[in-house]
């Protein structure tokens, strides 16, 4: 079985379930979950780095992806 560890939302395990499907999570504290948004942040803003020559569209999806990531932060 893959093991993933990154952050969860929109119902993600209720959906893999419902596939059959089995996964297994665990609430993070408060200082667990920042760093979490952390590296998730940093990941996606490498993303944005290493794309952002390709083009305008391209360039809005990974700012947007960022933005998405840090707004959902608080669930």
């Amino acid at each position: 079985m893959p093991i993933y560890n990154k952050l969860v939302r929109d119902l993600i395990p209720e959906i893999i379930e419902a596939d059959g499907k089995t996964c297994v999570t665990r609430l993070l504290n408060d200082s667990q979950y920042i760093a979490e948004i952390k590296n998730r942040m940093h990941e996606e803003l490498a993303e944005y780095e290493e794309a952002s020559y390709i083009g305008i569209e391209s360039f809005k999806k990974k700012v947007s992806k960022i933005y998405e990531r840090f707004y959902s932060s608080d669930q």
